[in-house]
């Protein structure tokens, strides 16, 4: 299934126009955590369907990075995950120059003219984030977001450019599991 959402992800990763952000709960004590489990139904499933191709490949991919990081997942977590997923059609207008021959009467060999013409850019842009939640205190303690313009481009290895999108948000992430070294 190839949705809108689908197309936002895929355009989200290696697009020269993407923003990366994090947050950090100030205070976090991130050495107590060491657990996690993604939630029931997270932000970006579509209605009615947990199990889409997409929520699966964000699934594995979140699970890829915390794993990498020495978090294992645990029916009694330290940390929820949930992962959310914006899109909307944008328009950006820009300046362009053109140029346009004068030509005057019969005497008149013309000249260039040059004038502004306004351009209109229609597109599909995103964001992906990625929370994390301490489970026992229900308080959000980090997260990392994915924000650009979808590519056509980029749809046709869905799975691969999920990873690279989750990749690129745990870029920000700086912790480890306690006891766990790389």
């Amino acid at each position: 299934m190839r949705s809108a959402c689908t197309a936002v992800l895929v355009s989200l990763a290696g697009c020269s126009s993407t923003d990366l952000y994090s947050f950090e709960e100030p205070g976090a004590d991130f050495s107590a955590y060491s657990t996690y489990a993604i939630v029931p139904v997270p932000g970006s499933a579509p209605p009615g369907d947990s199990d889409s191709p997409l929520t699966r490949y964000l699934e594995e991919a979140v699970g890829a990075e915390l794993e990498a990081r020495g978090y294992v997942p645990s029916e009694q977590p330290d940390l929820l995950v949930d992962f959310h997923l914006v899109t909307q059609e944008t328009r950006d207008m820009r300046a362009t120059t053109s140029s346009r021959l004068s030509t005057g009467g019969r005497d008149y060999h013309g000249e260039w003219d040059t004038y502004a013409a306004p351009e209109v850019i229609e597109y599909r842009a995103g964001t992906l984030s990625v929370e994390l939640t301490d489970a026992a205190e229900q308080r959000l303690v980090w997260k990392g977001a994915v924000a650009g313009r979808i590519r056509e481009k980029d749809r046709e290895d869905l799975e691969a450019t999920v990873h690279r999108a989750v990749a690129d948000i745990f870029g920000r992430y700086p912790y480890r599991a306690p006891g766990r070294s790389r």
